[in-house]
């Protein structure tokens, strides 16, 4: 995931100690949907999936596929994000987070997350909202940007 500053119209760089301190004490709700197809394992969703009926990964009427759903609230308590689980905050899916070398926040999914990605997104709290931050996902087979 990536923030961005709608005030100044710039990316915030998480690396930068002041920039991660715009997030401390926020949230970032995150969650997908993705689909695997019944019986695959985790290297055959690699392959090219080629062409159906509607075109190259266009949407079909029906589908063998099978619906996997995921996601997390990712809490800054402090200037390290850590995934925030509890009795009423369930995390599906996640198994670890943190920051890449060009300041994104990385969620890395498990194991059983792998699909094509149908949907993804990453919602502010009201927190990072009147702090005028917003965020935008990049999704791989295992790790959201």
């Amino acid at each position: 995931m990536r923030f961005y500053d709608a005030r100044d119209k710039s990316r915030i760089s998480l690396r930068s100690t002041t920039q991660r301190r715009r997030v401390v004490g926020a949230d970032l709700v995150i969650g997908w949907v993705k689909v695997t197809p019944s019986g695959t394992t985790a290297a055959s969703l690699l392959k090219d999936p080629g062409y159906d009926a509607l075109g190259p990964y266009r949407d079909r009427t029906a589908t063998s596929e099978t619906t996997i759903a995921g996601g997390c609230v990712i809490r800054f308590d402090s200037e390290t994000p850590r995934v925030h689980a509890n009795s009423s905050h369930r995390c599906i899916g996640v198994s670890s987070v943190r920051l890449s070398s060009t300041g994104d926040l990385q969620v890395v999914s498990s194991t059983e997350q792998r699909g094509a990605v149908v949907n993804a997104q990453a919602d502010p709290d009201e927190t990072l909202a009147t702090r005028g931050l917003v965020t935008g996902v990049s999704a791989t087979p295992s790790v959201r940007r």
